[in-house]
């Protein structure tokens, strides 16, 4: 989906369907605000298989700078994205006799993964963040489209070349997203929009406890990509106000009511003593996450409450201790800080290096 020139392909990384993760080492600060409640269509089922296609609408916070482009891509019109719906119905059914061969080996690819990385004691939740931390570890973002000249990999833009390939773009990533959270009995949708630099780009939208949370696979998988980096959760059941900072929403895309279900929340270390970062360290390192949530309620737990910029914690000898201690590195082993707010509570991301 890049159409990319001699003059912006060292520019890739930034824009479209590329994976998204830049080497930022300044201290960010990213407020997510609880959306205001709306009654909202049910966009899917876990017997239904939609696409919201079509731009046509926009969060009005994110149009401000970027409403040429906007415009322009309220002017696209796509190819539709791979159907996964035979591959579905042979799956419920246990009839294949109607699929191809590539639909039947990816089908079964999906189904080993599925065993592999979900067990029955697992919430929605965790089955989505299994099979997503699978798609990350094991897929690349297709090396023939980042060319100067781009030569895209056959089936990179299905689930054949995601979960068999192991190379996709976009379209690759979200379709066996989908597909895999639709096995699962989990609503997913898949969005055909583009990105707010007028790249066509495509992304999905899962229900959890009745919410809606948005998963950008793609821009969470990071270009060049190599064996064993850490996983990334930067759009990982995200909010519609966050997505929609670098996302053009449709007009179908739900809003986000609960923030229940987002990493941070979910994967958050609720830090009672200092001691205890280096515990929190080490789980993500053991996970190969690349950051570490932390929770902290009592202000007297860290000196100057949320202190944990880069440079508090290279300048503090005990923090410096416990991160090494948690990682086992000798070095530092944080790169920067983020502190978000999540209905009136306010977690710090520790983004590993």
């Amino acid at each position: 989906m890049k159409k990319i020139t001699a003059v912006i392909a060292a520019l890739i990384m930034l824009s479209g369907c590329a994976g998204q993760k830049t080497d930022d080492s300044s201290e960010k600060t990213v407020t997510k605000t609880e959306t205001e409640t709306t009654e909202t269509e049910t966009v899917t089922t876990a017997e239904t298989v939609t696409t919201i296609e079509a731009v046509t609408s926009v969060d009005s916070s994110s149009a401000e700078d970027t409403s040429s482009d906007i415009e322009e891509a309220k002017k696209k019109e796509f190819e539709p994205l791979y159907d996964i719906t035979p591959m579905l119905d042979a799956f419920r059914s246990g009839d294949r006799s109607r699929l191809d061969e590539f639909e039947t080996e990816a089908l079964e690819k999906a189904e080993r993964v599925i065993s592999e990385v979900v067990t029955e004691d697992m919430d929605d939740y965790q089955k989505e963040l299994a099979v997503h931390d699978w798609l990350i570890a094991e897929c690349t973002y297709d090396p023939g489209e980042l060319r100067v000249i781009p030569k895209r990999t056959e089936h990179s833009d299905e689930p054949y070349g995601a979960l068999v390939l192991g190379k996709a773009i976009c379209a690759g990533y979200s379709t066996s997203f989908q597909l895999m959270m639709s096995m699962l009995g989990i609503p997913c949708v898949l969005i055909h929009s583009t990105d707010v630099e007028n790249e066509e780009h495509a992304w999905n939208a899962v229900q959890l406890d009745g919410a809606w949370y948005y998963v950008d696979v793609t821009w969470d998988d990071p270009v060049p990509d190599k064996t064993g980096r850490a996983i990334t959760h930067e759009w990982f059941n995200v909010s519609y106000d966050f997505l929609s900072e670098r996302h053009v929403m449709t007009e179908d895309c739900p809003q986000t009511e609960s923030f229940a279900n987002s990493f941070e929340i979910r994967e958050a270390t609720e830090l009672e003593s200092i001691e205890q970062l280096a515990d929190a360290v080490n789980n993500a390192v053991s996970r190969n996450y690349d950051t570490a949530v932390l929770h902290i309620t009592d202000s007297s737990v860290i000196e100057g409450k949320y202190r944990l910029t880069k440079e508090w914690m290279f300048w503090n000898e005990d923090v410096v201790a416990l991160l090494k201690e948690g990682t086992g590195r000798s070095r530092n082993p944080v790169v920067r800080s983020k502190l978000t707010k999540i209905d009136d509570e306010e977690y710090v991301v520790l983004y590993i290096n």
